[in-house]
């Protein structure tokens, strides 16, 4: 989808839930590209991650119910507006250090010394990595649904 027919579709979700979302773009030190941020609200800052084939958008109908916070979706690197990731990560290890830092990184540019943060399906798996490794930066989790790359035993029927 080209990005006009992407920001059309968009502007008439916001206007069905009766948000304006502000947006921003963001350059991403430790990632090195711009990420699209759309906030809303004021308060306590809450970062929302989304899943693996959607982007910050697909949290509209939440955040439009969530008065006295600061919602900020991020669009993760290479998912709705935002640029892709300049080298995509080539192991394992390059995929733990990026989800380690993607949080932390936002919180460094949008000018927040911590969050709590809400997640759901791979975006889950930055919500964990990053408020372990920067356990001082992240408040609180809320994950959605089972987050991606979780240990467990045996794989769910469902899934």
């Amino acid at each position: 989808m080209n990005e006009l027919r992407f920001r059309e579709a968009e502007q008439r979700l916001w206007e069905s839930v009766g948000v304006a979302p502000t947006e921003r773009w963001l350059h991403l030190d430790r990632a090195n590209c711009a990420a699209r941020v759309q906030e809303v609200g004021s308060g306590p800052p809450v970062v929302f991650i989304h899943g693996a084939s959607n982007g910050g958008t697909s949290w509209a109908s939440l955040v439009a119910r969530l008065d006295g916070f600061r919602c900020i979706m991020l669009d993760r690197p290479g998912c709705g507006l935002s640029d892709p990731l300049p080298t995509p990560p080539d192991d394992i290890a390059d995929i733990e250090a990026y989800a380690d830092n993607l949080i932390a990184d936002l919180l460094d540019v949008l000018g927040l010394a911590e969050a709590h943060v809400v997640a759901t399906s791979f975006g889950g798996y930055f919500a964990l990595r990053g408020a372990a490794a920067h356990p001082d930066r992240i408040d609180k989790v809320l994950e959605f649904g089972w987050p991606f790359g979780a240990p467990m035993a045996k794989v769910p029927l469902a899934m």
